[in-house]
């Protein structure tokens, strides 16, 4: 469910293959093998996004470090407006 929500949040208004590269560097962070990534839950995305240090340190976490297109949010503002406060 966590490469779920942070493939649609990540996804807006950026090309995908950005998108990609934040899943891919989400995974390493978690420790993910070649045989997978561990089975993440929407807690758990919540969890990790506070274990990072918030939404921004977050986004830091993951790289995102691509300029948002012109009319949209950066991806950690969305990330931090989006996630539910619990679950």
């Amino acid at each position: 469910m966590a490469l779920c929500l942070i493939d649609a949040i990540w996804s807006m208004g950026v090309r995908y293959q950005g998108v990609v590269n934040v899943l891919n560097r989400y995974r390493y962070w978690l420790g993910a093998s070649d045989r997978g990534s561990p089975a993440r839950s929407a807690t758990d995305l919540i969890d990790d996004i506070a274990s990072a240090g918030g939404p921004e340190a977050f986004a830091a976490v993951v790289n995102n470090v691509g300029e948002p297109r012109p009319g949209t949010a950066s991806s950690s503002l969305r990330l931090s407006s989006r996630l539910p406060k619990t679950l």
